[in-house]
């Protein structure tokens, strides 16, 4: 705090020389701090000590708040940070620990990713009852021979000692015992030199219920999967009676962020794509599904 306000000139004047080295001194004592809490966290979980209060939390708040707060950080690296879902069920989580969780996940991303994209998705696992969010990147990835080792502590998601990007090594480690508390799961899935995807499954809040996709299959069980995304109502319908004709199933949506959340939920063997769209250009969709590596070899048609 004192630092803070020499900084700011509470106490005179500073040349240029010494705004830089109190800069140093803040961001190291900041450093300092987030290794103290992560200990204290790792040492409550690891003795059972860490009690968690579960509310209802609605999961799109919650990552439009993380998203706003990562904004600057992807904007300096020159990276898209896509927001790929749309209306999620809330979750029954412990707010602050959930937001620490998806926070870690989301400053690993941004800090191994150097061009690309990073994409938050989410979709409703109905048999678990669980709310999935998944944290995509098109960084570094992680090697095989370590992966089984990203959960130690003093580690970072590239399997080296912490160091890199101020990072404690502690965060991931974290995460995933937090995660088990509440009853979920935390897992990833990466290929070295294409990026990584971060899974987070959480409780969904009792009696939610997923939102159900725009528009559904109708009597059609079998045939190639589409999913159609245009922001008008008439022209989605007329598609998708032309498409169910020749033999498809057919999904829709009238926003990006539907559109996104059903591709992701559907692996379709094609989108159909209009631009126009009222939440997010068409370019960012493109974008988003190309730096995805589970469904960069989608085929997309715009219109």
């Amino acid at each position: 705090g004192y630092t803070d306000l020499v900084l700011h000139g509470t106490y005179g004047t500073l040349n240029t020389l010494q705004q830089d080295r109190l800069q140093k001194v803040i961001r190291n004592g900041r450093r300092l701090l987030e290794l103290i809490n992560d200990v204290l966290d790792l040492s409550r979980i690891e003795a059972g000590r860490l009690a968690l209060t579960i509310t209802h939390v609605p999961t799109v708040a919650l990552l439009d708040e993380l998203l706003a707060a990562h904004a600057a950080p992807a904007e300096a690296k020159g990276l898209a940070l896509v927001r790929g879902y749309g209306a999620l069920p809330a979750l029954a989580v412990d707010r602050g620990r959930a937001y620490q969780v998806l926070d870690n996940l989301l400053k690993n991303a941004i800090a191994f990713t150097e061009h690309g994209a990073v994409i938050v998705r989410g979709y409703f696992d109905s048999a678990r009852d669980q709310v999935v969010l998944c944290v995509v990147d098109t960084g570094c990835g992680i090697e095989a021979a370590q992966q089984e080792r990203i959960y130690r502590t003093f580690r970072q998601p590239d399997g080296t000692l912490a160091h890199r990007e101020d990072g404690t090594g502690l965060g991931l480690a974290i995460a995933h015992r937090l995660v088990a508390l509440h009853g979920g799961n935390l897992w990833f899935a990466s290929t070295p030199g294409k990026g990584a995807t971060f899974y987070v499954a959480l409780p969904a809040a009792p009696g939610m219920i997923a939102p159900p996709p725009v528009l559904s299959p109708g009597h059609r069980t079998s045939g190639p999967l589409v999913v159609l995304v245009d922001s008008n109502s008439e022209t989605l319908v007329t598609r998708r009676r032309a498409l169910e004709r020749a033999g498809h199933r057919v999904f829709g949506a009238y926003s990006a962020s539907d559109g996104l959340r059903l591709v992701c939920e559907q692996r379709p063997a094609l989108v159909v794509l209009d631009f126009e769209l009222p939440d997010l250009d068409g370019v960012h969709i493109v974008r988003g599904l190309r730096h995805d590596p589970t469904l960069a070899g989608v085929p997309i048609l715009v219109i």
